[in-house]
């Protein structure tokens, strides 16, 4: 299994991040993906991967960072070249209205991961219109939106574009997220965690209980749990290379 989206530079990880690394791979994860939201998390998430081979990088500025950190993330994405997989955690967050000082730096770091051939990774949470719209605008080439959470109308034009869309561990008590992925064809569905939030259950989520919701969506999608498992693997892949 792959875990499209964690953020194990955390706090929260610090007291035992070995032993959750070690349960991920008892679980069957091989590989996990760890963005940064900001300048200092992006460094740290960089830090973090170059110690622990199943981790890897996407680095950039959230849309609820302080975006006048833009020129230097921008920096720092370019001199990471090809220490990183994608750029990301990047996108809109408009759940209380529309925050315009966002748009620019999204649009930037696109712009960015373009040039290096990088996918992003996209946050989209009450925007995901919007997001769809700057995407498309700047022709994003491989765009990965993690836990999206948008309206059918959204995701079918996500489908029509050809981006993925990973499944949090929240479908398992979600009906609204269960029936988003009976949408999602098989060839865009990716699996995150985005640890150490978004548990199924209480307390703090981690990549080992990826297994859950694989197992909950092979349920669900009538897909057997281990062809799933490596048609995820297969589609995680396309997006962010083969070396992870």
């Amino acid at each position: 299994m792959i875990d499209t989206h964690s953020h194990m530079q955390d706090a929260k990880f610090e007291p035992d991040l070995e032993t959750v690394l070690k349960r991920a791979k008892q679980a069957g994860v091989n590989s996990i993906i760890t963005a940064g939201v900001d300048l200092e998390d992006s460094r740290k998430a960089l830090q973090l991967s170059e110690l622990h081979s199943i981790l890897h990088p996407v680095v950039g500025l959230a849309p609820y960072s302080d975006q006048l950190q833009i020129d230097d993330v921008l920096t720092f994405i370019t001199e990471a070249g090809k220490k990183i997989v994608g750029v990301g955690e990047i996108g809109l967050d408009y759940p209380w209205k529309k925050r315009p000082e966002q748009v620019e730096p999204f649009r930037k770091q696109i712009q960015l991961a373009k040039d290096l051939g990088l996918p992003v990774t996209v946050h989209s949470r009450s925007a995901g219109k919007y997001v769809l719209d700057i995407l498309e605008e700047e022709q994003a080439e491989k765009v990965h939106l993690h836990s999206f959470g948008g309206s059918k109308q959204d995701l079918k034009r996500i489908v029509d574009l050809g981006y993925f869309v990973s499944i949090t561990c929240r479908v398992i008590t979600s009906e609204r997220l269960q029936n988003l992925a009976k949408i999602l064809p098989e060839e865009l569905i990716l699996l995150e965690t985005d640890s150490p939030v978004l548990s199924a259950s209480e307390g703090r989520n981690e990549p080992a209980k990826l297994v859950e919701s694989l197992n909950f969506l092979s349920k669900l999608l009538n897909i057997d749990a281990k062809e799933l498992e490596k048609l995820t693997e297969k589609n995680s892949k396309r997006v962010f290379g083969q070396n992870i």
